[in-house]
């Protein structure tokens, strides 16, 4: 869209995003509500998610700095850590707030513990890649420091 010459690429954006969601979002409540056969809704929702990825205007759109440079800066971590965090997010859940050990419906609870667990989940690789991706040359100098300290004192207990 076009003001004055000027591509307004946020309004694209979230153009394009109302869109895709559109398809998305109505799919996603009718997979649950089983009215049509499950493999028509993810039908549905994959293509609405597809669209939502291969949007121009949506991976164009940032608040600062570009999604997927963002995303990419932990996602190893998340990648390794999200079921570990998720099942204690689940097990604190389960000991605090009477959470169920079984199936949890799509009620609102369900989604809001989705949600915490997938904030529980960003926030934690996110400290973790602190921790670890973002200081890589360093972790790994510490390491071989450790790993040369040890080898020292060992050949030094033993008397080698």
């Amino acid at each position: 869209m076009q003001r004055l010459g000027v591509v307004d690429r946020g309004r694209d954006a979230i153009v394009a995003q109302g869109r895709s969601k559109a398809i998305a979002h109505p799919r996603l409540v009718l997979s649950r509500a089983a009215l049509v056969p499950q493999s028509v809704t993810d039908w549905f929702v994959a293509g609405g998610l597809a669209l939502a990825v291969t949007n121009a205007a949506i991976m164009r759109w940032t608040t600062g700095m570009p999604a997927i440079p963002r995303g990419a800066g932990f996602s190893y971590s998340l990648y390794a850590i999200h079921l570990p965090v998720c099942i204690f997010i689940g097990a604190l859940m389960e000991c605090f707030v009477q959470w169920p050990t079984t199936l949890v419906q799509p009620d609102a609870r369900g989604i809001l513990a989705f949600i915490v667990m997938t904030a529980g989940a960003l926030v934690a690789a996110r400290g973790f890649a602190y921790l670890t991706e973002d200081n890589t040359a360093a972790l790994r100098e510490w390491l071989t420091n450790l790993r040369a300290s040890l080898r020292w004192q060992a050949g030094r207990v033993s008397g080698t």
